[in-house]
C-alpha cells in the first residue's frame, strides 16, 4: 500500500492539534523509527520491552502476549478437525478463509480440495490433485441430506455435516465448536455403516503456540489492568482482528484504507458498526459509530512503527 506524502503531512498536522501531551507523544512514536510508506505488509518482531503511549490523557502500554485459547495443531493441516470416534477412519481437517469464503480440506497435512458454498444446497468442489480433476464440480444436496456430484461421486458425509455445522455457527463462536455426530462411511454402498465423529478446533500446548499462531498484542491502561483490548494482525490480508477481553473472542476486523481512514467489519458488541471511519480533527475515527481513541491510537502506532 502506497501512502501519499500529502496524507502523511495531513495526519501529523491533525495529531499536533490534539491535546498537547498526547499529540507530542504520539507524533514521537510515529516518527522515531517509522518505516517508509512503501514498506507494505510485513511480520511483527518480538519487542524486548512494551511500548507506552498517551491517549486522551491516559497512559497505555502495548505488549505481546499469549492468550489462553486453542491453537492450530501442527500435526494436522487444518484449523478444524473431524475424527472418527474409534479412530479407525482417517482424520479430516480444514481451514476457512473468510476473505473469499472458501474451505481448504486436508488429509493429514496435505491439502487436497478447495470448497465454496454457492448456497445452502450446493458446494463447488475443486480437486487439487490433477489426477482427480474429473471429480471437481458442483455437489448438490439431495433429500437424504448428502451432497452428490452425480450417481457415482458424493462428498464424504462426515465432512459435509461438519461444514454445515461450521457454516451455521456464529463466527465469533466457531473457536468453541465441540460437536459429536453420526454419519455413514459414504452415501452409496456403505451408507448403512454408521460411525460417530467428533468435530472441534485443533489444540496445541500453550508453550508451542507462537510457532503456529499470529502474535497477539494487548493495549492496556497502565493504571487499570482491567481496561484493555487485544488484536492480532494478518500481514497477508492487512487486517487487524480485535478481541473482546471478557471472553477472548473476535468482535471485529479492521484495516487501514489510509492512515486517516479505517474499514471495519462488525461481528458483535462491543465493536463499532460495520463501515468506513474517517479521522476527525480530535484524532478519533468516526463513521456509522465511533471507535475508542486509545484503540485507534494504538493501531496507528503498531501499523506505522512496529511492522517492518
Amino acid at each position: 500500500m502506497q501512502i501519499p506524502v500529502k496524507e502523511w503531512a495531513a495526519f501529523l498536522a491533525a495529531a499536533f492539534k490534539r491535546e498537547v501531551i498526547g499529540a507530542a507523544l504520539l507524533a514521537t512514536a510515529l516518527t522515531a523509527s517509522c518505516p517508509s510508506p512503501a514498506q507494505a505488509l510485513g511480520t511483527v518482531e518480538q519487542l524486548p520491552e512494551p511500548v507506552t503511549y498517551l491517549s486522551e490523557g491516559v497512559l497505555y502500554e502495548m505488549k505481546q502476549y499469549t492468550p489462553v485459547i486453542t491453537y492450530l495443531n501442527p500435526q494436522t493441516g487444518g484449523e478444524y478437525r473431524i475424527d472418527e470416534y474409534s479412530m479407525t477412519a482417517a482424520t479430516i481437517s480444514f481451514d476457512y478463509d473468510d476473505m473469499d469464503d472458501t474451505y481448504t480440506i486436508y488429509h493429514a497435512n496435505e491439502p487436497y480440495q478447495k470448497m465454496k458454498f454457492l448456497d445452502d444446497d450446493r458446494i463447488d468442489v475443486e480437486e487439487l490433485d490433477p489426477e482427480r480433476a474429473s471429480v471437481s464440480g458442483i455437489y448438490t444436496k439431495r433429500g437424504d441430506g448428502y451432497f452428490y456430484a452425480d450417481d457415482m461421486h458424493t462428498l464424504t458425509p462426515a465432512l459435509g455435516k461438519a461444514l454445515e455445522i461450521f457454516r451455521n455457527t456464529d463466527e465469533y463462536e466457531r473457536g468453541e465448536i465441540d460437536e459429536v455426530f453420526e454419519a455413514p462411511d459414504n452415501a452409496f454402498a456403505q451408507r448403512d455403516v454408521i460411525r460417530t465423529y467428533t468435530f472441534k478446533k485443533n489444540e496445541v500446548r500453550k508453550e508451542d503456540a507462537q510457532d503456529v499462531y499470529r502474535p497477539r498484542w494487548k493495549m492496556v491502561d497502565v493504571d487499570d489492568d482491567n481496561h484493555w483490548i487485544s488484536f492480532d494482525y494478518n500481514p497477508d490480508t492487512d487486517y487487524f482482528t480485535m478481541y473482546d477481553p471478557s471472553d477472548d473472542t473476535p468482535y471485529a476486523k479492521r484495516r487501514f484504507v489510509s492512515l486517516t481512514r479505517i474499514d471495519t467489519v462488525h461481528y458483535r458488541d462491543p465493536g463499532a458498526p460495520t463501515g468506513i471511519y474517517d479521522q476527525g480533527e480530535d484524532g478519533s475515527f468516526y463513521g456509522p459509530g465511533h471507535i475508542q481513541k486509545f484503540i485507534t491510537d494504538g493501531m496507528l502506532i503498531f501499523y506505522t512503527k512496529l511492522r517492518k
